[in-house]
């Protein structure tokens, strides 16, 4: 799939630009994640103090593997886990109340639930082309 080698600057550049927009809006507005993570039914307080910093962590982490080339196989993988719980997060999160916020922040969190289930699939579809043409491809 050559046409895909074509597309991974953008993929990359899109993932980079997602994941580092939601790291930098929850560390620079501690307090209204805080209070989304409170909003989260299935996740214990103990809990939230931790993931305060784990998931901008984990997002700058992605950030960082999809800009150094020798990792960015690794960042592809980061990003699709990452995804993968995003969306757990929320299909869990609108089970309990289908109008509930992600604290997602700026315009992601403004999306209605079926929109931003779309975004999220999509950007797993974009983690998953480059990583299934790998040997065929470069980053």
């Amino acid at each position: 799939m050559p046409w895909i080698s074509r597309l991974n600057p953008f993929i990359r550049g899109t993932l980079v630009f997602i994941f580092a927009y939601a790291a930098v809006g929850k560390i620079l507005s501690p307090g209204l994640f805080v209070n989304d993570l409170l909003k989260s039914w299935y996740i214990d307080m103990s809990w939230v103090g931790i993931l305060l910093w784990i998931i901008p962590g984990l997002e700058l982490v992605a950030v960082t593997l999809l800009l150094i080339k020798r990792t960015v196989r690794l960042g592809l993988a980061v990003s699709l886990f990452l995804m993968v719980l995003f969306t757990i997060h929320l299909l869990l999160l609108w089970q309990l109340n289908p109008q509930s916020a992600c604290s997602c922040g700026g315009l992601i969190s403004a999306l209605s639930p079926t929109a931003h289930l779309w975004m999220n699939a999509g950007l797993a579809g974009l983690c998953i082309l480059p990583l299934i043409s790998w040997p065929h491809t470069k980053c």
